[in-house]
């Protein structure tokens, strides 16, 4: 019989296929079934959380305790911290990405920035964080884990048209918009094909969950016959689940299994089949891709599962739980020993105690003396034997003294410091590059799933890495199927703070950080600091960048309001006939100054400045002009500008030039001022010329008196020694 007809089937031939699917979910149930690897998983998280001194059942494939004799056994349970450790490495940097577009179009380059900010909106909303937490947990524990991306049309806000609202009808059910879900799945609740050899070529993958059978007929519409038991192992704690020695029973529970086949020839659109045990709950034809994304810890060559970093140091917790063991029996026994007493000493047993102090009665006639057995010593070197241990599971582990907290003996040097955490952080790179390979392939699932439901609007909002809020709006129909996610390698490894800011100092004492006058960029170098999110330089930064964005929005706006575009038509008619005269007028002034006239009295020109557009952006003097004139030009780039009509691209232009022209204000200003205070200088310089000029005149005709009055003393003087000798003649 032919088990994949199509709908037009009958209905007898239907409920025969359905029945039979129940068998063949079952068959590959088993087949995935792998009690090897599920045995080192129980085994692994028990030692996790403390459970050490166990056992393996072979035939009821369980876990159970060591048989004992009522003494003391200890756990000194360092795998636990190793592990945490570890965790809190990985988890320490949020992985870097983003949506990179199909073509360089400029359209399909703003989409992919839209697509960007809403995945970040999604990661927020989602909490990945938490779950990137649970992924490298469950990866150190058991190995391996899987993610599980869906959308839930049953998630997200309530939409139900309400009575006074078109499309409401009487008993409708609820109606919710949809959500794309992520959840991290138990390993213990997967079965995969095991015929891959990578994660590329799993063709099925059976999941197994216990569900309440109120819920299944609200999912699936069918009431079903709960299991008689139904015992399962929770992930964060198995002391008490199937597999081991009590059994935990859930009344009115049953078991759910989901079959999901990747598409291929029969089932080109993908394949999900939902049953129990027993009954066939639901089929669809178009599941699409598989939903699971494998993440690991160690990579197994011809397998697409992993294995855990525990594994191998579980030998090494034994011995050193051992070896405390018997320390701490050979400590009790060194002050609890048998009593030696000899024959005939007639000593009273009741006088025979492990007191301190006490008096014992003997026959000292006989030479019996009571006395202890000597206890047993402590072996040599069993503080070593103890160091050796703990030594092995930091090597194999990889924490050693940095990741405790601790310097290493000889090391002084901050540089030297940075090496050794790096090289230690190397055994990470493996798992990094596992969790990044996963998170490409879910982020880009995520794409997919958003362009086939997310055909309406979504709005968000998005916390920046300056912590503003950003509102962001996406719509899913506007991707085309082949953008790719970009990762940027190695963002996911620890780094130390210390020694990123030490690198971006250099940077800056290198004068790398420039602004693109090629001036220092102190805004760039306190953001890569961590110290722009507390301070006022940055927010003031993020308030005229805010406010930019929202004049574009604007501008984009108003060129779809023909109400809007009128008044732009006539503000930029009235700018231009404005402009003429106020240049005509101009000109006169300068022509009438050359030839020493009066240019006070020509008159104005009779056209007056255009009055703003109500609602239109403003250039105010407060702005940041150079963040607004960045912003505005990347618009003016867009494909958004181009689709504007001419008017208000001019009024966009005429915009971005009023915040040029209040820039290069300043500039202006002051060469003015230079140029007037070189004018004054000149004339003052001028002034005094003319002053030492008019001086060594007046002195020149001073001296030219001087030496006139002198010569015609002179002469006077030879007269009257003339008229005195011939007066002496006569």
């Amino acid at each position: 019989m032919n088990l994949f007809k199509g709908k037009a089937e009958s209905t007898e031939k239907k409920e025969v296929a359905d029945s039979e699917w129940v068998s063949k979910v079952e068959e590959k149930k088993k087949q995935g079934e792998n009690w090897a690897i599920r045995k080192q998983i129980l085994i692994n998280l028990n030692y996790y959380i403390g459970n050490q001194w166990i056992g393996w059942n072979e035939h009821t494939h369980s876990i159970h305790a060591l048989p004992h004799d009522g003494q003391e056994r200890i756990t000194h349970n360092v795998l636990q911290q190793r592990v945490q450790t570890k965790l809190a490495k990985q988890t320490k940097n949020r992985i870097k990405y983003d949506v990179t577009p199909d073509t360089g179009d400029q359209t399909r380059i703003e989409v992919a920035k839209a697509a960007t900010k809403f995945i970040h909106y999604w990661w927020d909303t989602e909490e990945m964080d938490k779950k990137t937490r649970d992924i490298f947990l469950n990866s150190g524990v058991k190995g391996y884990t899987a993610a599980k991306v869906f959308f839930d049309p049953e998630a997200g806000t309530d939409i139900t048209p309400n009575e006074d609202e078109p499309g409401y009808e009487e008993g409708q059910q609820t109606i919710n918009i949809g959500e794309i879900c992520c959840r991290i799945c138990d390993p213990l609740t997967l079965f995969i094909d095991p015929a891959a050899t990578s994660d590329d070529e799993i063709r099925w993958v059976v999941e197994e969950k216990p569900r309440d059978i109120d819920y299944v007929e609200e999912k699936y519409g069918k009431k079903v016959t709960p299991d008689e038991t139904v015992t399962y192992a929770p992930s964060f704690d198995i002391s008490n689940s199937g597999y081991v020695d009590s059994t935990r029973k859930n009344k009115n529970m049953v078991m759910v299994r989901e079959m999901w086949m990747q598409p291929c020839k029969k089932y080109p659109k993908g394949l999900k089949v939902t049953t129990t045990r027993s009954e066939f709950l639901d089929k669809d034809e178009n599941a699409g891709d598989l939903p699971y994304i494998l993440f690991g810890d160690i990579p197994v060559p011809g397998t697409p599962l992993y294995k855990s970093f525990l594994e191998a140091m579980l030998p090494i917790q034994r011995g050193l739980n051992i070896a405390l063991t018997m320390f701490s029996t050979n400590l009790k026994k060194m002050g609890g020993t048998k009593w030696l007493v000899p024959i005939g000493s007639n000593v009273d047993e009741e006088e025979l105690n492990d007191e301190i102090s006490g008096i014992i009665h003997y026959n000292s006639a006989t030479g019996g003396k009571v006395d202890r057995v000597s206890g047993a010593d402590v072996p040599n070197g069993f503080d070593r034997i103890i160091e050796y241990y703990n030594r092995l599971i930091d090597d194999m582990s990889g924490v050693r003294e940095i990741s405790q907290g601790a310097l290493p003996a000889g090391l002084d040097t901050a540089s030297g410091l940075a090496l050794m955490v790096e090289q230690e952080n190397e055994k990470l790179a493996v798992t990094s590059q596992n969790y990044e390979r996963g998170m490409k392939k879910l982020l880009k699932r995520v794409l997919q799933l958003m362009k086939k439901h997310y055909t309406e609007e979504r709005l968000g909002r998005i916390l920046g890495p300056d912590d503003e809020i950003e509102l962001v709006s996406f719509t899913g129909s506007d991707l085309s199927g082949e953008e790719d996610i970009n990762i940027i390698q190695g963002s996911s490894l620890p780094e130390m703070k210390s020694a990123q800011q030490d690198r971006i100092m250099t940077m800056w004492t290198a004068n790398a950080i420039l602004t693109k006058e090629g001036a220092p960029d102190a805004n760039t170098f306190l953001k890569l600091m961590g110290l722009g999110d507390s301070t006022e330089l940055f927010e003031q930064n993020q308030l005229d960048e805010n406010k930019s964005k929202m004049e574009n929005k604007t501008f984009q706006e108003m060129g779809g309001n023909s109400q809007a575009l009128q008044m732009v038509q006539t503000y930029m008619q009235a700018k231009d006939a404005y402009s003429q005269q106020d240049q005509l007028y101009q000109q006169t002034v300068q022509k009438v100054q050359s030839i020493g006239g009066d240019p006070s009295q020509i008159p104005p020109p009779q056209a007056q400045p255009p009055q703003p557009i109500p609602g239109a952006p403003i250039v105010r003097d407060f702005y940041d002009h150079d963040i607004h004139i960045y912003n505005h030009n990347i618009f003016r780039k867009s494909s958004d500008y181009e689709r504007l009509p001419p008017e208000m691209q001019a009024l966009v232009d005429a915009h971005v030039q009023e915040h040029m022209d209040a820039l290069q204000a300043p500039i202006i200003a002051q060469q003015q001022a230079e140029m007037a205070a070189q004018q004054q200088q000149s004339q003052q310089q001028e002034q005094q010329s003319k002053e030492q000029h008019q001086r060594a005149v007046e002195l020149k005709t001073m001296d030219n008196e001087s030496t006139m009055q002198s010569e015609l003393m002179k002469a006077r003087t030879a007269i009257q020694g003339a008229q005195m000798r011939n007066a002496s003649g006569q």
